[in-house]
């Protein structure tokens, strides 16, 4: 088994491993980890799109099956939670003028 696949599979069931616990209600959609892999798996799996369909050549994909499946790969992109990311990288370091100046936008954002 290819090391990628290997990957995705833990991905797989980190995913649903926390979809339970949060059906549980042991975890919250926003906990720290459940964040991070969710955002993890997205990130990996439209990257893992795009390379697969701009770098292999099958006969039966045309150009425009192609651009369908990296619209996929950016809407996945697109979907993850980027200020949630960014709360729980600013909450794990505080000192971080980056993190702290980003939290600091989203506030003033959210107060206009």
């Amino acid at each position: 088994m290819r090391t990628r696949f290997i990957y995705f599979i833990f991905l797989k069931v980190l995913i649903v491993t926390q979809f339970i616990l949060i059906l549980a209600k042991k975890h919250t959609a926003s906990s720290k980890i459940y964040v991070f892999t969710d955002s993890i798996f997205k990130l990996s799996l439209a990257l893992y799109i795009l390379i697969f369909v701009w770098t292999s050549s099958y006969e039966g994909l045309q150009w425009e099956e192609k651009t369908i499946f990296s619209f996929s790969a950016a809407l996945l992109i697109y979907d993850i939670n980027y200020t949630a990311v960014v709360d729980e990288l600013a909450n794990i370091f505080p000192d971080n003028l980056l993190f702290a100046h980003l939290r600091r936008i989203e506030e003033i954002k959210a107060d206009s």
